[in-house]
């Protein structure tokens, strides 16, 4: 059985990824925006499956080909990771985007919440900063990139020890995958935008937000660490 954990913050796509490496699997089980936990994890391989996908909580898993934990909007906490080191065919992912799009994504999404947004910049600033580090525990993924090369995600996928699966349907979408932005002149994927040039540049309080220097300089960072 292979195990999946990805770390990603909320509006990163995380679905979109999640989707692509389900595709790969005939028998799974999808826990979304759950937690890491070592004794559940224990606890729940032993009870038969009885879903596919489940929500904020943790369902059985025994004998199936692959189990993918999504955890979001929460720190890595290493110390849990690394009770896993034994656990055959166990991997973990993390997912950053653009901060930009991810940003004006959070904007729409959550109603111009200036604290909410403010704790998105505290968590992207958190995964940007484990992107650009050395941790070989970890496949890091730049969304930007998965969705917009093939020859990225054919990588991320054998990353996985999976042969790719040349039939996936990018455009398909699993439980609770919902795009921001659903207008059809918004399909195309929004990767590797400025500030000056994402949905919301023209909306101060939102510019007030997003135009920290930190968050550039490490973008920069991120982009030049996969190119």
């Amino acid at each position: 059985m292979k195990t999946i954990f990805l770390y990603g913050v909320r509006r990163s796509g995380n679905h979109f990824i999640i989707s692509v490496i389900l595709q790969h699997f005939s028998n799974y089980v999808h826990i979304n925006d759950s937690y890491i936990s070592y004794d559940q994890y224990m606890k729940y391989k032993d009870i038969e499956k009885y879903e596919n996908h489940c929500d904020h909580k943790w369902t059985g898993f025994k004998n199936v080909d692959c189990v993918l934990i999504s955890i979001e909007n929460k720190p890595i906490e290493k110390d849990e990771v690394e009770k896993f080191k034994h656990i055959e065919d166990c991997h973990f992912l993390s997912l950053l985007r653009c901060p930009y799009t991810q940003f004006s994504s959070a904007w729409k999404t959550y109603d111009r919440d200036s604290n909410r947004m403010r704790e998105m910049l505290k968590l992207w600033k958190l995964y940007a900063n484990h992107f650009v580090e050395d941790d070989n525990q970890f496949i890091k993924i730049l969304y930007d990139e998965f969705a917009s090369n093939d020859d990225y995600v054919v990588e991320i996928i054998q990353k996985l020890g999976c042969i790719f699966n040349k039939s996936i349907d990018k455009n398909k979408t699993i439980k609770w995958q919902r795009s921001s932005f659903d207008a059809k002149s918004d399909k195309k994927a929004q990767v590797y935008k400025t500030l000056e040039d994402c949905i919301y540049k023209d909306d101060k309080a939102f510019v007030r937000l997003a135009s920290d220097p930190e968050i550039k300089t490490l973008w920069e960072k991120c982009i030049a660490k996969i190119k």
